[in-house]
């Protein structure tokens, strides 16, 4: 069931208000693509619910998720399995490197928001036989919507419990929103996940969930409208190895990597490496935050990214 809140919240649109306020119309017009970038903390979490609340995440670390890549949205005819889902009207496709994409299948009438269910390019990957109400229309300041599902294959219901509970401004590393809405979900009442929404226009912006070990992953989801230094290249990620070892540049095929420099936080030169490779092996820097400088036959990109 987790995986179900990295794709339920790509469906609301929200109308800007003192107090915002979730409408099925505002569905209508709604297509839109993002990158996906998360960021790992010891110290920040959530921040406080309530109103005029402002969350200040913009010291966090981004980095691109490899096994994530952009989610956009898809015509219900071109999701490879919407026959298996014949009540979808709309379907989000999550392109990754070097795996299948992955389409979720959703269905908005006038009332509610359901989860039907997820494939890969190839197959079904989990179907609901009581579809999953994500949202319950309209969704106001203070709303709190329960309901049970059950995806096929499962002995028993899940239940959850969706609050709009806050709403404000939110400081990001890419940038500032006014009238942005949160909403938590409380899943068997296990674990909170908290999900951010700007306004005018709507976007979803960021997710928050605790892991095992008490730290808090932040996913963002950049707009493709949006940019700046660290994220004007759509073409060139930095991200690294499962071990943490070696850090991984991805480009498009018309980039040509020259050199490859690691600075500290002061800008004091780390590593370097000349050629057109697409890694460099980091394994004796020290714990801690540094900078990727990326020097290509076209330009140059700068990222932060975090080795532990």
């Amino acid at each position: 069931m987790k995986k179900l809140l990295q794709f339920s919240f790509w469906l609301i649109s929200i109308t800007t208000f003192a107090q915002p306020i979730i409408n099925s119309s505002d569905f209508n017009n709604f297509n839109i693509s993002y990158t996906i970038k998360n960021a790992v903390s010891a110290t920040l979490n959530e921040g406080a619910s309530g109103a005029g609340v402002t969350w200040d995440f913009s010291s966090l670390v981004l980095s691109f998720d490899p096994q994530v890549g952009a989610l956009t949205l898809t015509q219900v005819p071109n999701g490879p399995f919407s026959s298996s889902f014949p009540n979808a009207n709309y379907v989000f496709k999550t392109s990754s490197n070097g795996s299948e994409d992955y389409f979720s299948y959703f269905n908005k009438t006038e009332n509610v928001i359901e989860a039907l269910g997820w494939s890969t390019s190839s197959a079904v990957d989990d179907s609901y036989i009581d579809p999953y109400t994500l949202l319950v229309f309209p969704f106001t300041y203070g709303t709190v919507s329960t309901d049970s599902a059950q995806e096929v294959g499962q002995s028993s219901p899940i239940f959850e419990t969706i609050t709009y509970d806050a709403y404000g401004t939110m400081i990001t590393p890419f940038g500032t929103f006014n009238n942005v809405i949160r909403a938590s979900r409380v899943q068997d009442n296990n674990y909170t996940d908290f999900i951010w929404y700007k306004t005018a226009p709507f976007a979803p912006i960021l997710e928050v969930s605790q892991s095992i070990t008490g730290e808090r992953e932040f996913i963002f989801y950049e707009p493709s409208t949006l940019s700046n230094q660290s994220f004007k290249h759509k073409s060139i990620y930095v991200f690294t190895s499962q071990a943490n070892n070696v850090l991984n540049i991805v480009t498009d095929n018309f980039s040509l990597i020259n050199q490859i420099i690691i600075t500290d936080l002061t800008g004091k030169k780390i590593l370097q490496q000349f050629g057109n490779l697409n890694s460099i092996n980091i394994e004796s820097l020290a714990s801690g935050i540094y900078i990727a400088q990326i020097v290509t036959n076209k330009d140059m990109f700068t990222q932060k990214f975090i080795k532990k």
